[in-house]
């Protein structure tokens, strides 16, 4: 399930998880002692690649529920490094939902409770740890913190540097180029659209998972569209849906901007955003 949402096959993620969350409740219910952690383990990691596409999808309120599930059974196998996974899927489902300072206190909360990493941690902790903070960055930024959004990628970077690649540890995808993808976002979302270009064009993001791949070339079209570059715009929209079709076509930020190209176009819209746009079915 993980590697299909990371190749952005979200439709495949969409169809089988039904089956796969019926199957270990069941064997949630069967087992009992070290079989039944390994169970609630993977359970609450399911819920999270199911919280994901929710969110992906424009799904926030259901993805609500689905992370609140994995986190509690991540709890109850009282595994540290799931739940702070976990913690991190109920603060994007909380900022997904437009629940900025819930979706930052989710964060702040987990750090506390966990701890940062140890020199002792093991490298898939600090990853997870890294991620975790890279989440919270995302929400400092919309609570519009530039403070602690600062504060939060720094902590990232450190972590990153430990991991020193860009490994993907836990479907974390973390190391140095997350973490320089993540700042882009977190400027855009502080309204910083031309220090996101200029921080974007430092970005080499081919060695990503194509779901981060195609997520950042969402967020340089974004950042294109809001100093008026239309048209190189559409073309890093285009490049992302060509990547990734499913995760562009279903995303609410990648519909929301080729809505407003075509409500601001004075004239009928080209042939390459007109396709787009109907595609996205904004047309």
């Amino acid at each position: 399930m993980w590697d299909a949402y990371q190749d952005a096959r979200f439709g495949f993620v969409t169809a089988a998880v039904p089956g796969l969350i019926a199957d270990l409740v069941h064997a949630t219910d069967q087992h009992g002692g070290t079989s039944e952690v390994r169970c609630q383990r993977l359970l609450a990691m399911t819920y999270q690649v199911c919280t994901t596409v929710l969110t992906k999808r424009g799904a926030a309120e259901l993805a609500c529920v689905t992370a609140r599930r994995g986190y509690d059974l991540a709890e109850q196998a009282e595994e540290r490094i799931v739940l702070a996974s976990l913690s991190r899927s109920v603060s994007h489902a909380l900022l997904a939902a437009g629940r900025c300072d819930d979706a930052l206190g989710v964060i702040s909360d987990a750090a506390e409770r966990l701890g940062q990493p140890a020199s002792s941690s093991s490298p898939t902790y600090v990853s997870v740890y890294g991620t975790m903070c890279l989440t919270g960055s995302m929400a400092a930024a919309r609570a519009r913190d530039r403070t602690y959004t600062k504060e939060l990628l720094r902590e990232a970077r450190a972590a990153a540097q430990r991991i020193g690649t860009d490994a993907n540890l836990l479907w974390t995808a973390f190391g140095p180029t997350n973490v320089a993808v993540h700042a882009v976002s977190t400027a855009m979302e502080l309204g910083d659209a031309q220090q996101a270009l200029e921080l974007g064009t430092q970005v080499d993001a081919k060695g990503l998972p194509t779901e981060r791949r195609a997520r950042h070339d969402i967020e340089l079209a974004r950042a294109h569209s809001a100093i008026g570059d239309r048209d190189t715009a559409v073309q890093h929209l285009l490049a992302a849906e060509h990547a990734a079709p499913e995760q562009v076509r279903s995303h609410p930020l990648s519909r929301q901007l080729a809505r407003t190209w075509v409500h601001r176009t004075r004239n009928r819209p080209d042939e390459s955003l007109n396709s787009l746009a109907t595609r996205l079915g904004v047309g």
